[in-house]
């Protein structure tokens, strides 16, 4: 939390706390100023977790009559600053942001200010801050070869799945994936090490497992690699593996527990995953309960497939999850194009057509709506992911590529390296990857020809022949509405190299 070194009124350049839907913050003025712990205390650095709403923001900091500055991204972000022996940091914004029908002079969003005195720790922070504004810089210029790493990874933890064994969920192209991985390393803590900057610059690490990572032995250390120095990580679970075991090894780390459940009751619980609906609620009101000792940490979401036979349970699911303390409730919706063998199938007892469940663009848009209400009415968070991949993800109207992804994100899965997450199909596959030079190998195929094209084509404002097969992309829906006679959204002078 921002502390009460960062000032307990306006005059110290901080506006009252607010909440935006990640927590609590509070607003600066365009200055503002922090003090250091008295000695013996903490204080040769000084670690910022701040937001700019503005692109191309900068800070001026003023510290132990040193003045440097500061380039930031825009939206959230992690900043740490050296402050030798000064006593106070005094702060400029170079762009102030004026808020609709807000009268108060505002800087930048504040939610965390620690002080510490950890030389490596700085100079990780400061090492993937500067990777993260080239690779801004890199996708603004709609750059082909990218000089920069990645600042989302994506990673495969686990191959195997208590569910699966058994047999699949109706809707997991568990087959599929097998058939893909064959050839595939392993995701070991050694091979997450020799994947060098990939992991280090990397500001989030996300698993997307055909899998449940918490079966796998090298589970915690995997938890400790990903959570370095702050960094935030995210795994989906089907939550029948959080034991107390799992748990306390997710206890006050800066994770994400994807948690997926998709039914309010047992009974629909079992038509598309199995009988162990309770022990899922079980392991979900431990973990949520636990964490309370340990900042809150780690948030814990869920998740709700929308499907045509189970879309009337969103209110009893929402008020369920409600109850059991997670942060937020994702709303998800079933691929078009998904890789199941069987598309068609009796689960339990229960006929179950994949391609009947499947709802379109102009059903999913009113259900949306009724998510958000119903999360309103319930004082629960709430996400749709159908709308907020295109909105975070896609066009920005601004001359800037049509999709982020192929530049802020390395998708190195088991299956191969992909260049979305709505990809089905290896765009390099790991036999063309030698691990004996792992980093550069990998940094090799993500400036691959095959990489080159498809950013060049997005940032000419038009998908590349591997996004026209990602019928599932929100983008891609997007792009198929337009009239024939739109034309594509102006693109800046490109540069390739």
């Amino acid at each position: 939390m921002l502390n009460s070194v960062a000032g307990r009124d306006s005059d110290a350049g901080f506006w009252e706390w607010e909440r935006d839907r990640e927590g609590p913050f509070r607003w600066t003025r365009p200055r503002f100023a922090l003090a250091a712990p008295a000695a013996p205390g903490p204080g040769r650095f000084v670690c910022l977790e701040l937001a700019s709403p503005l692109q191309g923001n900068s800070l001026t900091v003023q510290a132990g009559g040193k003045r440097s500055h500061l380039h930031l991204l825009q939206g959230w972000q992690v900043v740490d600053l050296r402050l030798t022996d000064a006593t106070s940091v005094e702060f400029e914004v170079g762009l102030a942001f004026q808020a609709p029908d807000d009268t108060r002079a505002l800087g930048l969003m504040i939610r965390e200010v620690t002080f510490h005195d950890d030389p490596e720790l700085h100079e990780i922070r400061r090492r993937r801050h500067a990777n993260a504004l080239l690779n801004s810089a890199e996708f603004a210029e709609g750059r082909e070869q990218l000089a920069s790493f990645p600042t989302h990874l994506r990673i495969t933890m686990s191959k195997r799945c208590n569910i699966a064994n058994e047999k699949p969920c109706v809707y997991c192209s568990w087959d599929w994936a097998k058939r893909m991985e064959r050839g595939s390393p392993t995701f070991t803590p050694k091979f997450l090490s020799d994947m060098g900057q990939f992991m280090d610059l990397a500001l989030a690490v996300n698993d997307c497992s055909y899998g449940e990572p918490p079966l796998e032995a090298s589970f915690g250390e995997v938890v400790n690699m990903a959570t370095q120095a702050g960094r935030t990580f995210e795994f989906t679970s089907n939550g029948q593996t959080l034991s107390k075991k799992k748990r306390d090894l997710l206890l006050g780390r800066p994770a994400r527990v994807h948690v997926s459940v998709d039914a309010a009751t047992a009974a629909g619980y079992n038509r598309y995953r199995d009988h162990r609906f309770e022990l899922v609620v079980k392991n979900l009101r431990a973990l949520c309960s636990e964490r309370a000792a340990f900042g809150g940490l780690p948030e814990v979401f869920v998740s709700f497939i929308v499907m045509r036979s189970n879309r009337g349970e969103i209110s009893d699911f929402l008020r369920l999850m409600k109850d059991v303390g997670v942060d937020r409730v994702t709303f998800r919706t079933l691929y078009v194009e998904d890789r199941l063998d069987t598309r068609r199938l009796v689960h339990h007892g229960w006929q179950f057509d994949y391609d009947a469940e499947c709802l379109d663009a102009d059903e999913l848009s009113p259900i949306g709506e009724a998510c958000l209400a119903e999360g309103l009415a319930n004082d629960m968070a709430v996400s749709i992911e159908w709308d907020e991949f295109a909105r975070n993800s896609g066009p920005a109207h601004d001359g800037t590529p049509i999709c982020s992804e192929p530049w802020k994100t390395a998708y190195l899965l088991d299956r191969g390296i992909m260049p979305c997450c709505y990809g089905r199909e290896a765009m390099i596959p790991w036999q063309d990857i030698d691990e004996s030079q792992l980093e550069s190998s990998l940094h090799a195929a993500f400036n691959s020809q095959p990489m080159v094209e498809l950013r060049r084509d997005l940032s000419q404002g038009r998908l590349g022949k591997y996004c026209d097969r990602a019928q599932g992309c929100p983008i891609v829906k997007q792009m198929a509405k337009r009239p024939a006679t739109q034309t594509s959204p102006p693109s800046r002078n490109r540069r390739r190299a």
